[in-house]
């Protein structure tokens, strides 16, 4: 029976179920399987699958993994955010050769509180490097897995992280593991690099892919519309693409959607223009 539940629990976890479902599965399992005596016998609902899945099959998984970190090389991964909840938790992920699988992975390894309400003296601290640091080894400390494993490191640019004269995270590590591989996130160095370049170009380009997707984004009627255009040049009836601040080198993909549907987005906001006398459609047209 304990197999059963750890096995269900286990395909909730896997595939990202609500647990909230279990309230009805075992039901309709003993329903279905009524001549079968594990299935009337089960009777797990969502409090004990998110137990089973946090306290069974999170702790072994876990043991699992801080046994291979301990007999192998690893790098370290991390960057802070706030969630939904107000807490400013870093997540760390380690990055290991598994020698089961003979393969590289990356792998999750916790979410460090930190602002922890069972240590208080740390909300005086803040986020800096050396709460977060401490935060971090305190997790390999908890099972065991020593410094000198640790090869490299990868972080954003932030001061926090990679700032020098020991004042951030990395020159922590470098100070306790010496050869320690130090690495900025890629993705960071080339949004940083794109914006730079695109200091260049008129700020009118960017704005005015934002005023072609709020033209569309609230207005099935005009969506409808552009589609009869698109397939008056034979296009795919594609959507306008929204420029993100917070999703790296998204204006990217925006241009080029721009671009692909560029003779039927003339026609259309030509159109808007001289039979609606809209102004935003005028404004847009005559902007690009």
């Amino acid at each position: 029976m304990a197999k059963a539940a750890i096995k269900l629990a286990s395909v909730l976890a896997a595939h990202n179920v609500p647990f909230k479902i279990m309230d009805h599965l075992s039901e309709v399992l003993r329903d279905i399987f009524n001549d079968s005596k594990i299935a009337q016998e089960l009777a797990m609902k969502r409090s004990k699958a998110t137990t089973v899945v946090t306290n069974v099959i999170g702790k072994s998984y876990k043991e699992q993994l801080a046994h291979k970190l301990r007999e192998t090389k690893l790098g370290v991964l991390t960057d802070e955010s706030t969630e939904v909840g107000s807490i400013k938790t870093p997540c760390v992920v380690v990055r290991f050769f598994d020698h089961d699988n003979e393969c590289v992975e990356s792998t999750f390894w916790e979410l460090c509180e930190v602002y922890n309400t069972a240590n208080p003296e740390n909300v005086g601290k803040g986020a800096t490097a050396s709460n977060l640091y401490e935060g971090m080894m305190k997790t390999f400390e908890k099972h065991e897995i020593p410094v000198t494993q640790m090869i490299g490191f990868g972080a954003d640019g932030c001061s926090v992280m990679m700032g020098a004269h020991n004042n951030s995270v990395a020159s922590r590590f470098r100070n306790e593991c010496p050869g320690l591989f130090v690495i900025k996130c890629v993705c960071h160095s080339a949004h940083l690099c794109a914006s730079e370049a695109c200091k260049a170009l008129r700020r009118k380009c960017e704005d005015s892919a934002r005023e072609v997707y709020n033209f569309f984004k609230c207005s099935s009627k005009r969506q409808c519309d552009f589609v009869q255009i698109q397939s008056f040049f034979h296009l795919k009836p594609h959507k306008m693409l929204h420029p993100s601040q917070t999703r790296w080198l998204s204006l990217v993909a925006v241009v080029q959607r721009i671009l692909e549907q560029w003779e039927a987005l003339r026609l259309f906001f030509s159109d808007m223009w001289l039979s609606e006398k809209l102004v935003a459609a005028e404004l847009i047209f005559n902007s690009t």
